[in-house]
């Protein structure tokens, strides 16, 4: 008689090719629709903006993805919570309400903070107004809210609720980025935009999980406060490598406004926005992955998404080398720069290395290593170091960041395959 199957084989031979392909499939279809939403928003905003302001709207949504840190490691911990197969199986529901509550406390109390923050941070960051830091702040708290329940939707593979949200919100935010801008809005005016599209995500994220999300009162069974703990210094080692991730993947973006300005720094601003297309690639592939690569450790879990995702980047990047003006003049409009083609042509090859690292930092969150992420440090504070001494060079700040990407890649892949050998043996 065969032996009993395990929950990891039941998981990969049953679950794991049919339905890996067929949630990959509806993600793909999904998030380049939403992608190109989102593209829709900077068609738009790059032909009605003025050069300058539409490169200090890039640099505020390089500054909103480091604020986003928080909130994105939140949805990995309730992703990683709600698909573990040695958890209670109602730790992470009654988990989520309780965040929840606490997290709709905080916020007032973290919007103010970061209201107060911005008098300090508007010279420094060079900002256009205050108004657009506030508004930055506004989406950073819906932002918050947002991954809580995207994540436990990702961990009960709802991912066609997952889809809805995205669209959803992408949707609300090309309508109103196309009204404001039909109005003449500057920077500020547009992140309304913004913070339309993430109120819509919020509200359809909560549709399927009203029954899932049961009542936490004193009535109940509490969590206990070792979960709870374990929980929590997990979501705080995934902050702190996103920290890390975002700060090296968005540094350029970030200090382009005090390195470049004019015709430099309004052709930076668009040749990173059609290179940094391709940072949208591995995110489908990695909603998938990550509750698989979660309950199974084989290396086909995370060999698989790699090398697709690694064929789509490059083919993706050659065809965009081969005439990079083409895609930046439909985008942008037959006013185009023209260093911003021969940034363009360089950037698309330095993104693949980020390309790379979204998919493998998300599996060793999945496989529960956060710590082994914090190799990053040392290639992030390199390249802020360097790009601190390219003023007036925007085509040695792309190759600083390739550089480091590809030397962050490899030596994470090298770490991870020496505590692989290290909890064999």
């Amino acid at each position: 008689m065969s032996e009993p199957r395990t929950r990891d084989d039941a998981f990969v031979t049953d679950d794991g090719g049919r339905r890996f392909a067929a949630d990959g499939a509806l993600l793909i279809v999904a998030n380049g629709l939403a992608g190109l939403l989102f593209l829709g928003v900077h068609v738009v905003l790059g032909r009605t903006m003025d050069g300058v302001d539409y490169a200090a709207l890039v640099s505020l949504i390089g500054l909103l993805n480091v604020l986003s840190v928080g909130s994105n490691a939140l949805q990995v911990a309730m992703a990683r919570v709600t698909a573990d197969p040695e958890a209670d199986s109602s730790t992470g529901p009654r988990l989520s309400r309780r965040v929840l509550r606490r997290a709709a406390t905080w916020a007032p109390a973290a919007l103010a903070l970061w209201l107060a923050a911005s008098w300090a941070l508007e010279g420094p960051l060079a900002a256009p107004s205050l108004l657009a830091l506030w508004l930055l702040g506004v989406v950073a708290v819906l932002q918050l809210m947002t991954p809580l329940l995207q994540g436990m939707l990702q961990g009960h593979r709802l991912f066609g609720w997952m889809a809805a949200a995205a669209l959803g919100g992408a949707a609300a935010r090309l309508g109103f980025a196309a009204l404001i801008a039909a109005g003449g809005g500057r920077v500020a005016s547009v992140l309304f935009a913004f913070v339309a599209g993430a109120l819509v995500t919020l509200g359809i994220s909560t549709l399927p999980l009203h029954s899932r999300l049961p009542d936490s009162s004193p009535g109940h069974a509490g969590l206990r406060d070792l979960d709870v703990r374990r929980v929590g210094r997990y979501t705080l080692s995934v902050a702190g490598g996103q920290l890390l991730l975002f700060t090296l993947m968005n540094a350029d973006l970030i200090l382009a406004q005090r390195l470049l300005d004019g015709d430099a720094l309004a052709a930076y601003g668009k040749a990173a926005m059609l290179a940094r297309a391709l940072i949208f690639l591995p995110l489908p592939v990695v909603l998938a992955m990550f509750p698989r690569a979660v309950v199974s450790a084989r290396l086909r879990v995370l060999g698989a998404p790699l090398l697709f995702v690694a064929a789509v980047a490059v083919g993706s990047a050659a065809l965009i080398s081969v005439d990079p003006a083409l895609p930046l003049r439909w985008i942008y409009g037959p006013q185009l720069e023209a260093a911003a083609a021969g940034l363009a042509r360089t950037y698309v090859w330095a993104a693949i290395p980020l390309v790379l690292l979204e998919v493998l930092i998300p599996y060793l969150w999945a496989r529960d290593r956060p710590i082994t992420v914090f190799i990053i440090a040392a290639p992030a504070l390199g390249l802020l170091a360097t790009l601190l001494q390219l003023t007036g060079q925007p085509e040695a700040m792309v190759r600083a960041l390739g550089v480091a990407g590809a030397l962050t890649f490899f030596l994470l892949l090298f770490a991870w395959r020496v505590g692989e050998r290290r909890d064999r043996g």
